[in-house]
């Protein structure tokens, strides 16, 4: 990822994180951050990973910055909620992403640990040093006892792997390393960032090299014994092979000792053996250690006739069928035919016929359409046919699968209404089949409906296609609760209406208010009320009420500035969860006083945080409706308000989750920018508020979202006229002739001493700064980007 990128995406985190921390804490992190010891170990859109240094000690915090949900955590035992360290890992982040350092001092070298292994007559001796640039020392002493030094904590970078090799190595400095110790020590050295042998710089890697297993053909029998692997450059005594310039670990095959011992010497196994070494012993062998096979005749082989076999497998209504030759009987054969390569499955190894193999196969091309080890897909009536003429043929077959591919009756629909609910019904003769599989199969294409009890059903394509798409919709709806949710008895309306059924009055009365839904009766406002409703303003309230009033939830998305809180105030009734970022909490609850003042407001927030039964309006952090969901969605809400919705933009998110759990009368969603990247957004936010309206999130995928991308204007027309009774955006550009004249107000700020000799200080090397790149003809970015450290 791009500095320039991470820039945009921290600059609100930058915010965040200051206003939660404060001055002292954020002038703490602003310390830390110049220790040139700071570490950015990875940086993504979605995480940044920072380590700084404790200040005892020699290990580090890591801090985990979340940019794209304005979020963070460090692992130090601090109580709050922001720490120092946090502060220090976002000032060093953001100073990297605009090309600047952290360090007061270009004249610091940090160290680091540099691993040493030296040859030692046929062994391998292993040492560590500590390196600062093109200097190099040897450590002295072990890291515990450095640690208590505060030169080497200041100028030394150790890692928590660098303690790990320590306690592998007992502490010691200048060591043989035993072989029982290599494996878990390469383990760790794969990280290490310089490593070398003799003084050249070499990696480690901690799989096996393994022996291989060799067998030769020989008078009477065959001879088998372990090989060194011809890879191998070089083998330690303390159990490490060197290949090029990698170190490993040298295995032992998969071997047990005695294996070991006897394969060392080597066996020889007599022809009388052969055959029951090749099919039994020897492919246990090949599942632990490499085999090599020298040149030579196989051992003495059993003539049999080769044959076709089909393989075949159902998935739905589709039917799989894989053509295999093979040796014997096809309920115990002796070897298959692989690639052209025989397959031994038993103890007896057939003696092959490659031209009777060469006739099945052709026979099989002309005959049926197959390809030797090709698997063939056939569906719907191509199945059905397949099926037909493999019964009449001598072809030996799977009698347990075709079984399931044969006509039966075609499908017969039936549909009962209720006044809020509906059953529908597909029979095949007898046979009940069930809705959701009848609708997967036509949603797919199909012509055909697969019955759990074998056979196949035509699907009624004339009442599918006359009903199908609503009867989807309205069948994703039922099944996220068992019950037809209210924003979709319009749906069903149209159904009956679809079938010439009638329709139950208040499903009807229902269905005109939705689909005429032009106007709103006036609201009452509360009395409380300290604000001037502007036309636009009084306008979304009223819609408010109307959604509120029948038991549907609301989607607000006016542009920023057009008073989305103030109007979200206004029809609060009862008792209210009001959940937005952290960063415009405290503005929620300035504004709750300022315009409803009536109205008990509390927040709940922090470590010892606590809900107040009494409260008419509680406001929190979507960090904290993850963390205490259980809590919040235990409540029954009169209204709950999201703020900044698109935070539950990722329906599968812990947050969203927690989210479609709470219960209330009245559900509000706040947002600028409803759709910020996918539509899908859009659904999880309407999820919330009235489930069911968009059906399941594949439904909604393969309905709106992958046609709208594709360029489909009726399903974007579509797609809009479901969502305008829920939906209100306006810009502002639609209202500017309400909104008052703009007002600039200067704020003036006076610094501190310590704050002004700061600042004076940075401004005279800034003044020198900016003129010597004026004299060396500097460019004027250079000397905005030196005016843009005063402003900070």
């Amino acid at each position: 990822m791009s500095d320039d990128i991470v820039g945009v995406l921290l600059e609100p985190l930058v915010k965040a994180i200051q206003q939660s921390a404060g001055s002292d804490l954020w002038r703490h992190g602003t310390r830390l951050a110049s220790d040139p010891r700071v570490t950015i170990e990875s940086v993504d859109e979605d995480e940044i990973e920072v380590r700084i240094p404790r200040e005892k000690g020699i290990l580090t915090w890591l801090v985990s910055l979340y940019p794209n949900d304005d979020e963070w955590c460090c692992d130090c035992p601090s109580p709050r909620e922001t720490c120092e360290h946090v502060c220090a890992a976002i000032i060093a982040a953001d100073m990297r992403s605009k090309g600047g350092t952290t360090a007061q001092t270009d004249e610091v070298i940090v160290g680091q640990l540099h691993y040493v292994l030296e040859r030692d007559g046929a062994t391998l001796r292993f040492r560590r040093s500590i390196q600062r640039g093109d200097e190099e020392e040897p450590l002295r002493h072990n890291l515990g006892r450095l640690a208590k030094d505060p030169e080497f904590v200041s100028s030394v970078l150790v890692h928590e792997r660098d303690l790990d090799i320590e306690m592998v190595l007992n502490k010691g400095l200048n060591a043989r390393l035993g072989r029982e110790r290599v494996p878990e020590l390469f383990k760790l050295l794969q990280t290490a960032p310089k490593i070398s042998l003799d003084s050249v710089p070499i990696r480690v890697s901690s799989k096996r090299t393994e022996p291989v297993l060799g067998v030769e053909r020989s008078q009477g029998g065959a001879f088998v014994r372990l090989k060194p692997d011809p890879s191998i450059e070089e083998v330690f005594e303390n159990g490490i092979v060197r290949r090029g310039n990698v170190l490993h670990p040298l295995g032992d095959g998969g071997l047990s000792a005695s294996e070991t011992r006897q394969y060392s010497r080597g066996r020889f196994v007599p022809d009388g053996e052969l055959t029951r070494f090749m099919t039994v012993e020897l492919p246990d062998l090949e599942a632990r250690v490499d085999v090599h096979w020298s040149e030579g005749s196989p051992p003495e082989l059993h003539t049999y006739a080769p044959k076709v076999h089909l393989v075949t497998r159902r998935a739905g209504n589709t039917l799989h069928v894989c053509a295999e030759l093979i040796y014997g009987e096809s309920d115990a054969p002796l070897a298959r035919v692989v690639n052209q390569e025989l397959e031994v499955l038993g103890d007896t190894i057939p003696l092959r016929d490659i031209d009777e193999e060469e006739r099945l196969t052709e026979e099989l091309r002309t005959d049926l359409g197959l390809r030797l080890g090709v698997e063939a897909t056939l569906r719907d009536e191509h199945a059905l046919s397949f099926s037909e003429r493999l019964r009449q043929s001598e072809t030996d077959v799977d009698d347990d699968v075709l079984r399931y591919f044969h006509p039966v009756d075609a499908l017969v629909a039936q549909l009962d209404i209720g006044h809020d609910d509906f059953t529908p019904q597909f029979r095949a003769g007898s046979r009940l089949v069930d809705p959701t599989r009848v609708l997967e199969a036509w949603s797919r294409g199909d012509k055909y409906v697969p019955l759990t009890d074998g056979g196949f059903a035509p699907l009624p394509q004339e009442w599918l296609a006359k009903c199908g798409l609503i009867l989807t919709e309205l069948m994703e709806a039922k099944a996220l609760n068992g019950q037809l949710p209210k924003a979709s008895l319009p749906d069903l309306g149209r159904l009956c209406a679809a079938l010439d059924l009638e329709v139950p009055d208040a499903i009807e009365g229902l269905q005109s208010w939705i689909e005429g839904f032009t106007s709103t009766p006036q609201p009452i406002l509360p009395k409380d009320l300290q604000a001037t409703l502007r036309d636009y303003q009084y306008d979304a309230v009223a819609w408010l009420c109307a959604l509120r009033q029948e038991g549907f939830g609301a989607l607000l998305a006016d542009d920023m500035g057009l008073g989305k809180t103030l109007q979200a105030l206004t029809v609060i009734r009862g008792r209210t969860l009001v959940i937005a970022p952290t960063s415009v909490m405290y503005n929620w609850e300035k504004e709750a006083r300022r315009f409803r003042p009536s109205l008990n407001v509390a927040r709940f927030h922090g470590p010892n945080r606590r809900l107040d039964p009494s409260a008419d309006i509680t406001i929190t952090t979507y960090a904290l409706l993850r963390i205490d969901q259980e809590l919040l969605q235990g409540i029954d809400w009169d209204m709950i308000v999201l703020d900044e919705a698109q935070s539950i933009k990722n329906p599968s998110s812990q947050v969203a989750q927690a989210a479609f759990g709470l219960r209330a009368h009245f559900r509000l969603a706040l947002t600028g920018t409803p759709v910020e990247n996918r539509l899908e957004e859009l659904w999880s936010q309407f999820r919330f508020l009235n489930p069911g309206l968009l059906g399941t999130m594949s439904g909604f995928q393969s309905r709106y979202s992958k046609p709208i991308e594709r360029g489909d204007r009726l399903a974007g027309t579509t797609l809009r006229a479901r969502l305008k009774p829920f939906m209100l955006r306006r810009m502002k550009r639609d209202v500017a002739h309400e909104l008052p004249p703009r007002t600039d107000i200067v704020l003036r700020v006076e610094l501190s001493e310590e704050e002004r000799t700061v600042y004076e200080a940075l401004r005279l090397s800034t003044r020198r700064e900016v003129r010597q790149l004026m004299e060396r003809g500097g460019t004027t970015f250079q000397v905005l980007e030196a005016l843009l450290r005063l402003r900070q």
